[in-house]
């Protein structure tokens, strides 16, 4: 018998692994080892923390989107504005990745999630 297992969008939350930007931001804020980024010197991550904190949720990629459209129709310091949310996104997404790795490094035996996965009804 052959099975055809589909993996999408949620399969890592529905097994309880912290992927999501909610848990990086509060590991983040619990002072984890995230080195290079201080709240306090950084606009975006500043909005970043204040919308989650609002909503309970936040959309990376579009605050960055957002902000930049906001930079652009702007004509004052746009440039070294660019360069600044660059930077900071770029520094977020360095962390964010080896956020990622920690947990993937924590996950010990992946082929036990998968054998999990195909034994529940």
């Amino acid at each position: 018998m052959r099975k055809l297992v589909m993996l999408g969008n949620g399969f890592d939350l529905a097994h309880g692994l912290k992927t999501g930007y909610k848990d990086f931001l509060r590991e983040y804020v619990r002072g984890a080892s995230f080195v290079g980024i201080k709240v306090d010197d950084d606009d975006f991550l500043k909005k970043i923390l204040e919308n989650q904190s609002l909503r309970g949720w936040v959309d990376i990629e579009q605050e960055y989107y957002d902000e930049l459209k906001k930079i652009v129709s702007s004509p004052s310091n746009s440039e070294q504005r660019i360069k600044r949310l660059h930077k900071s996104f770029g520094q977020m997404q360095e962390t964010l990745e080896a956020y990622l790795n920690g947990i993937q490094s924590g996950i010990g035996n992946r082929e036990k999630v998968f054998e999990n996965f195909l034994m529940k009804p």
